[in-house]
This record gives structure tokens, sequence and C-alpha cells, in this order.
């Protein structure tokens, strides 16, 4: 597998993080909080991460923990789809907290994304949803009037504000 030289910290370690990942993709977000944390980095750093069974399956609990412990974690929104009769997925805990998740987009924050090709198009669409809905009207955003939700999500990924490592 190649490696994704774009799949990196944001320059300015200011900037608010948010880290999606579902099972292993889990994986690198530990070093990223390892670099900030080294760095001592002042922008918010927020874990979404699901997977099958909490207690069985929640890769690197003790890190996560320690994290939060330390400040460095300052938010952590946890999905187990199969420890309820209603299956909860990453996608779900999006919407969910939808209006935080727009709040930090408009701060500019960086947006990750690691896991299967599945889960990231869910998570695109999630967000695709979550700016429709919490941006003023679904059309302004900022930039000029008219644009959309895609037009935003677009402006997303031109800033390298939204990357991925999918497989």
């Amino acid at each position: 597998m190649a490696e994704n030289e774009h799949f990196h910290l944001p320059e300015d370690n200011t900037k608010p993080i948010i880290m999606i990942g579902a099972g292993t993709g889990i994986a690198p977000f530990r070093a990223f909080l390892q670099q900030r944390e080294a760095d001592n980095a002042q922008g918010e750093n927020w874990l979404v991460f699901g997977n099958r069974h909490f207690k069985n399956d929640f890769l690197y609990q003790q890190d996560w923990i320690k994290f939060r412990k330390n400040g460095v974690l300052n938010r952590a929104s946890l999905a187990f789809s199969r420890d309820t009769t209603t299956r909860a997925y990453i996608q779900d805990k999006l919407r969910e907290e939808g209006a935080d998740i727009y709040q930090w987009l408009q701060q500019g924050a960086y947006v990750y994304v690691c896991g299967g090709l599945e889960m990231e198009k869910g998570v695109q669409q999630s967000i695709l949803e979550i700016i429709e809905t919490y941006s003023a009207n679904g059309t302004n955003h900022g930039e000029g009037e008219g644009n959309s939700a895609e037009t935003y999500f677009e402006n997303l990924r031109s800033q390298g504000r939204y990357l991925k490592d999918v497989y």
C-alpha cells in the first residue's frame, strides 16, 4: 500500500482536528495525538470512533483514556454497532452531534477519516447533511450567496481540511 503523503496534521497546531475512524482505522490517530501532545498544540482534538463491540473492539482504549486525562483529547464520540438492538454507526454519531461538528468546521477544523471505503462514503454523506442542516438556510457558507453544501464540502477538500486514508 502506498503512503498517503497528504494525511498529516495541519502546520498550524492551533487548528482543531476531528479524527474519524472505524476499526483499525483508528491507529494513525494515536500518533496524531502523540504529536499534538509533544508539540503542546493548542488546537482542540475530537475523536469519533466506531467498531462492533465496546468490550472487545475498543482499540487502544487505555491510550484514549490517558489522552483525555492529560487534556490532549478534548472530546470523544463512540459508536459500537453491535452492543445495542439499534445499530449505531459513526455516521449516526456525526449526525447526532451535527451542530458541534458544524461549529468546529466553521472554526477551521481539519477532518481526518481513516478506515473502510464504504464507511468514508457514509461519513462524507453525513457531513454534507450536517452542512446543509446547520448552515444558514443550507446555502450561505460565509463565502458568498448561493453556495451549496457540496461547494462547502469541496472547499474543505481544496483547502486540505478534509483528508482521508481509506482502503
